[in-house]
């Protein structure tokens, strides 16, 4: 389940990405907030060179561990 919610997230800060990107006419508002906008390229290309220090990176390499862990032990070697 945690790596179901780490997909989510993920699919939501693409699609944010691009509609803070993509221009607009000026009767659509988008909110353009810097750190919101900074938490987004953040997420997207992984700022940090050690991916566990990442925000968003740290939680999907903690559910794949997780799942590992609840594989490994059934898998038959």
């Amino acid at each position: 389940m945690p790596l179901l919610q780490c997909i989510g997230e993920l699919r939501g800060t693409v699609w944010l990405y691009f509609w803070i990107k993509d221009p607009k006419p000026a009767y659509v508002p988008v909110d353009r907030d810097p750190k919101r906008i900074e938490k987004v390229e953040r997420t997207l290309f992984q700022t940090s060179d050690d991916p566990a220090q990442d925000e968003f990176w740290g939680k999907v390499l903690d559910a794949i561990k997780t799942a590992e862990e609840f594989i490994r032990p059934k898998l038959k070697v």
